[in-house]
């Protein structure tokens, strides 16, 4: 998630700048900190498999750089391997804004 991050915040941005943002669910008006971005209807974890899949890549721990305090995900060794990651999820995500409290308790099914 941490290669994506930049990309989801610019999302966010471009959201918001544009005027009044509403969950896509419950269609209330949300503010910044209460407004989190959802891949759909694909989830995140769909489109890294494939994109595993699509590389033939079996991870291992030495592609990860270590993790440290209060690392909230892993990261890539590898600036190609990143570079090629996120240039698939901005080619497939599909991204909607959502009420924090709904997108933190709906169940999601691996599309």
């Amino acid at each position: 998630r941490a290669i994506i991050q930049p990309d989801m915040n610019a999302y966010k941005q471009k959201l918001f700048g544009i005027g009044n943002v509403k969950c896509s669910l419950s269609g209330m008006s949300l503010v910044w900190d209460d407004c989190h971005i959802d891949h759909y209807p694909i989830t995140f974890q769909t489109i890294v498999h494939r994109w595993l899949k699509q590389e033939d890549i079996d991870p291992t721990y030495d592609m990860f750089i270590p993790k440290y305090d209060r690392q909230p995900y892993p990261e890539l060794v590898d600036e190609v391997l990143v570079e090629s990651f996120r240039d698939y999820h901005n080619s497939v995500a599909r991204l909607r804004p959502l009420d924090k409290h709904i997108h933190l308790t709906q169940k999601r099914v691996a599309v």
